[in-house]
């Protein structure tokens, strides 16, 4: 009899059907007592020493066992006398009768990964979740959605990015720093949007560029009269 065995079958019944915590300490109890005696059974043990192991009383293990025994994880003969306790056989998975195991593979509606659906019954998808680098990649390659931004801050009066490489780079490097691993992409995508939207309006709109030479030599300036110190003498 394999202990792990009956311990993955034990919590596989209770996915099926949740056990009380009073089912679960007699369960394992006897699972220990089992052990003790190198798995020879039946289990011979007076109703009053688990009580006392337990902390319980002898109408509860009365209720418990009778559970345990429906449920298909052992069967027991109730005692006649001091001399004659109660015995307990646990039952491995393949003995039991009327055990409703859980299938090896869920059904197809509640695969991980697959459809699910919401009080409205409209489909949810699963979001597919990348890792910063993928993300990176996948949005730098995106030229459609460049481009849509493009627009989309030409519209706002906004002077948008001649590369939005460098602006990736920054952003990237921005998640990394509030500690983000992965992030989905369309959620990814507009945070991006956001977080560059309040970039450029940050910006200056003015042109900030220096005068030319030209501009300067269209200016009309003031000759200088004066060619030394003496010259400037006097009052203005």
């Amino acid at each position: 009899m394999n202990l792990y065995q009956l311990h993955s079958d034990f919590w596989r019944a209770n996915e099926v059907e949740t056990f009380t915590p009073s089912e679960c300490q007699f369960y394992f109890f006897l699972l220990d007592r089992a052990n003790a005696q190198h798995w020879a059974m039946p289990i011979r043990c007076p109703t009053g020493v688990i009580c006392n192991a337990l902390g319980t009383t002898k109408q509860n293990i009365g209720k418990v066992r009778t559970v345990l025994q429906r449920r298909g994880l052992i069967s027991f003969v109730p005692g006649q006398h001091r001399n004659a306790p109660t015995t307990y056989t646990i039952i491995a998975a393949p003995e039991r009768k009327g055990y409703s195991q859980l299938p090896n593979q869920l059904p197809n509606q509640f695969t991980l990964y697959n459809n699910i659906k919401d009080n409205n019954h409209n489909t949810i998808r699963e979001k597919a979740v990348f890792s910063l680098s993928e993300l990176q990649e996948l949005l730098a390659k995106d030229k459609e959605w460049h481009r849509q931004m493009t627009v989309y801050f030409e519209l706002q009066h906004l002077k948008p990015p001649d590369d939005f490489l460098p602006y990736f780079q920054e952003f990237f490097v921005h998640l990394g720093a509030k500690g983000y691993k992965e992030r989905e992409e369309t959620e990814c995508k507009s945070h991006f949007h956001s977080w560059l939207n309040k970039k450029l309006q940050r910006q200056p709109i003015y042109d900030t560029q220096q005068p030319t030479t030209n501009q300067c030599s269209q200016r009309r300036c003031t000759p200088v009269a004066a060619k030394s110190a003496a010259d400037y003498e006097g009052a203005f």
